[in-house]
């Protein structure tokens, strides 16, 4: 099963030991949108994915790359 962004996107907060309210308000958010992109209930649109990258120090092949069961980049 490959990770969903918003697996991606709480991976890369916590590896900056920053909690949601943290990121939320870095991002000037709700902490709920935050929680609903982490859990896949919605996405953040297209300005706001481009500040989560700068915030967290990601890039697009970071967010929109596909890894297998053993957690291997698939091309």
């Amino acid at each position: 099963m490959s990770h969903l962004l918003g697996q991606k996107l709480a991976r890369a907060r916590k590896a900056r030991s920053l909690t949601q309210e943290q990121l939320a308000l870095m991002l000037n958010v709700s902490r709920q949108s935050v929680s609903h992109w982490e859990n896949d209930d919605s996405q953040p649109n297209v300005e706001m994915l481009l500040r989560l990258m700068q915030t967290l120090g990601l890039n697009a092949a970071d967010l929109l790359s596909v890894e297998n069961e053993e957690g291997e980049e698939v091309q």
